[in-house]
């Protein structure tokens, strides 16, 4: 049918299952779409819905191709809102009408504009209810897939019983799912996840990891299964105590990495005190065996950063004994570091989980140059709040001659900070105190004379701009020491010594 052919038919309501059909074959191509003597008939379409099931179909099918990558036309059918209370009811009733009528729905979310998408997601989010009874009935992928763009918000108003369903479903069904709809389904447990109100058992749902179909998409699914497990290793609510001897168990067996690294984020969160430390390192010891767990978690082939978020357990049971077996494995942690360390721009949150451990780690373990490969690493990457962290372990000093790590130690001393940062200051006063309090060797002398200056300059004006703020008498305290340490070193040099001086007396009659 000509378009015109096409208009008289539905005007006059003859032949209208023949006009409709011409017309969404029409509307396939894109400049049909774009045609603005096309937009008249797609009120006549929307007037004939409800007269019966193949009319309902193929006015359906005309919307489809209407919205098909085209936000201008996706924009004039959200404002029809007696269409849109067509669609409630047409959900209701499970068949062919339902099933189209997902597939139009799902022209909403696919390659849409930026600026319209929370529109259109508000829109589809006025029928979550309905959707999540569809699923209930029968896993529809148009359905799941709409649930899961749905925003967080919206979809923490699901009750407890509906996400219980979802989530039993996906669980139950998870391996018969196409790659498609696993992705859609861990993206929706992703999002339910991050309500503090919704609960879920995650131990029931580790096994999902290795029923990951294989593709192009399996990295993104076992992420947002990570990440879901997660939310609720991590959620307020939940009591890490009460299964933790399912994790434990579970980081020393054949688990997927992306499950054994969610299962540390468990056995970690269960540490809130030095009690709960002490009482998890001896659970840990008692199960499986302290070395065999720590073996085991860094020997994990990790192949994802994400995965490294692991490392938050062992900053938790850090102590000097698991430290001293941590650093046993030593290549395997450095495998570890580097891939963080690389990737650190990418990945801040993890960036700065590492930079917390190894800072920690730095400061306790007994360390030398047999362990020397791994501390390069930080020097390599630029890590210097972990090297500044070694510099204060006088059991890890040796370090200082080693040839790589050496610059890169008297770089990171007395670097003027960019920003004044309290705790970072604190920091380096507190390895410069270490570093020339009897332990530097003279030969460093005029090497760090001219960075040494500059940084108690800096540090003079900024305490000028910074004294009445928190924390700072403590940095003018520690300051002081190190000025009246840099006295000494520096004697050869009247600009230290008398900058050191002046650096005194200022802070001892502020």
């Amino acid at each position: 049918m000509e378009l015109q052919e096409i208009q008289q038919s539905l005007a006059q309501k003859g032949n209208a299952a023949e006009a409709l059909n011409s017309l969404g074959s029409l509307l396939r191509e894109e400049s049909w779409r774009n045609n603005d003597e096309v937009k008249p008939l797609i009120t006549e379409a929307l007037g004939l819905l409800g007269t019966d099931e193949i009319i309902d179909l193929e006015v359906l099918r005309v919307l489809v191709n209407f919205t098909a990558d085209n936000d201008e036309n996706r924009r004039i059918l959200a404002g029809e809102e007696g269409f849109w209370d067509w669609v409630a009811g047409a959900l209701e009733k499970p068949g062919s009408v339902s099933e189209r009528t997902l597939i139009l729905m799902t022209q909403f979310i696919h390659n849409v504009n930026e600026a319209d998408a929370p529109a259109f997601t508000a829109l589809l989010g006025d029928f979550r209810e309905s959707l999540v009874e569809l699923v209930g009935q029968e896993v529809s992928e148009q359905a799941v897939e709409i649930l899961s763009e749905l925003s967080e918000k919206v979809l923490w108003e699901t009750s407890q019983e509906e996400a219980t369903q979802l989530v039993n479903q996906m669980k139950d069904e998870f391996e018969e799912f196409d790659e498609e709809l696993q992705l859609y389904f861990s993206l929706l447990f992703f999002k339910l996840t991050k309500s503090d109100t919704l609960q879920f058992d995650p131990h029931a749902t580790l096994g999902l990891f290795d029923k990951v179909a294989q593709g192009d998409d399996t990295s993104r699914i076992k992420r947002y299964l990570f990440a879901g497990h997660g939310n609720i290793f991590s959620q307020p609510s939940y009591d890490n105590w009460a299964n933790v001897e399912k994790s434990i168990d579970f980081s020393v067996g054949e688990a997927d990495p992306y499950a054994a690294s969610a299962v540390a984020i468990d056995i970690g969160n269960c540490v809130k005190s030095e009690n709960d430390q002490n009482r998890l390192i001896a659970l840990i010891d008692e199960k499986v065996g302290l070395q065999t767990f720590i073996t085991a978690l860094l020997g994990r082939p990790f192949s994802d950063v994400v995965q490294y978020q692991c490392i938050h357990c062992f900053t938790n049971i850090l102590q000097p004994h698991t430290a001293a077996l941590i650093l046993q494995n030593w290549h395997h942690l450095g495998r570890m570091v580097k891939a963080v360390l690389d990737n650190a721009q990418f990945y801040p949150e993890i960036a700065a989980l590492m930079s917390k451990f190894s800072k920690k780690l730095a400061k306790s373990v007994e360390t030398g140059p047999e362990h020397k490969e791994l501390w390069r690493l930080f020097a390599e990457g630029a890590a210097e709040e972990v090297l500044l962290s070694l510099l204060q372990n006088e059991k890890a000093l040796s370090l200082v001659d080693d040839e790589i790590l050496q610059p890169a130690f008297l770089k990171a001393l007395f670097r003027v900070p960019q920003q004044v940062d309290v705790m970072v200051l604190l920091d380096q006063l507190r390895a410069q105190a270490v570093f020339l309090h009897g332990t530097a060797p003279e030969q460093f002398s005029s090497a760090l004379t001219e960075s040494y200056t500059e940084f108690f300059t800096s540090l003079s004006a900024a305490s000028s701009d910074h004294k009445d703020g928190p924390g700072w008498n403590v940095v003018a305290n520690n300051a002081k020491f190190v000025a009246a340490s840099g006295a000494k070193y520096f004697e050869s040099s009247q600009e230290a010594v008398a900058i050191s001086q002046d650096f005194v007396r200022t802070i001892n009659s502020a």
